[in-house]
């Protein structure tokens, strides 16, 4: 017969092989905050599929023992979370104040544990990324009334930051809504895979002054399944009547069929840029 110091010291055995795991797994964590830190990206406290997926795996005939289970894995996750928001301290994000008073919202309510820089107009704001002053930026895309912001689309165009997030602001009584994206020094090349949620990517070229250059760029966008959800022109400075198109879509550029329309383009495109690719949050 076995004796409950027996069990007892089963669960030591158990107990250190946990703690182990858990130091290795916060290691990692410390890996995900600094990439996250590095693109501009915040901390992820939605566990539920994460948890299903690992639930599946687990063969117990006790509800009561999966039950308690599930707590565990999202208590795990959570210290995991905390853990990360706590690395990311002292992080700084530049906005916009004057011109968008939400933009403070958005940055408290992702970045809760980074220290938010308010300047008083976008271009200095961006800025301060590209001289190592901030982290990162947030800055808004778009509004579902009045479309993209001219500037802030200049300030992709010509300048050096990528988007690797987009995130929306709740929408008002009135059916407005906003989007934001987050800029960073650092273009994410290797996105975690979901299938589950929409990704979206943001393009900006020209396209030489003939006959049927922009139609044929758009057929290539369109023969590779995007869906383009928004065509922006824009005047090129200091070159009269030169412009830059703007151009952000639904899919997963980050595939064998978005690598293909990429050098497709490049072909037919004397200036493209790839400014990001997100999921659409």
């Amino acid at each position: 017969m076995i004796k409950q110091e027996d069990y007892s010291c089963q669960l030591s055995e158990i107990d250190k092989k946990m703690a182990a795991l858990f130091n290795e797994r916060l290691e990692l964590c410390k890996k995900i905050s600094e990439s996250k830190k590095e693109k501009g990206q915040p901390i992820c406290h939605d566990f539920g599929k994460a948890i299903d997926k690992i639930e599946e795996s687990i063969d117990s005939a006790d509800s009561n023992i999966a039950s308690y289970c599930s707590t565990f894995l999202h208590s795990v996750m959570e210290i995991s979370a905390s853990y990360q928001e706590m690395l990311l301290n002292g992080m700084k994000i530049s906005y916009c104040d004057s011109k968008d008073p939400d933009s403070i919202t958005i940055v408290k309510n992702n970045f809760p544990e980074a220290e938010p820089v308010k300047y008083d107009d976008y271009k200095s704001a961006y800025t301060s990324v590209e001289n190592g002053e901030c982290d990162c930026a947030i800055l808004p895309l778009t509004n579902s009334l009045s479309g993209e912001i001219g500037s802030i689309l200049d300030l992709m165009y010509q300048g050096s930051l990528s988007i690797n997030s987009v995130l929306s602001a709740p929408e008002d009584t009135e059916g407005n809504q906003s989007r934001y994206a987050v800029f960073s020094r650092v273009l994410d090349k290797n996105p975690i895979a979901d299938k589950q949620k929409p990704k979206g990517f943001i393009i900006t070229f020209t396209v030489k002054n003939e006959a049927g250059a922009l139609a044929s760029t758009l057929n290539i966008i369109g023969a590779h399944g995007y869906n383009m959800k928004s065509l922006r022109s824009r005047p090129l400075k200091g070159l009269a009547w030169k412009y830059y198109f703007y151009m952000e879509a639904e899919g997963d550029i980050n595939t064998k069929d978005g690598r293909d329309m990429l050098q497709e383009l490049s072909a037919l495109c004397a200036d493209l840029k790839l400014i990001g690719s997100f999921i659409d949050e």
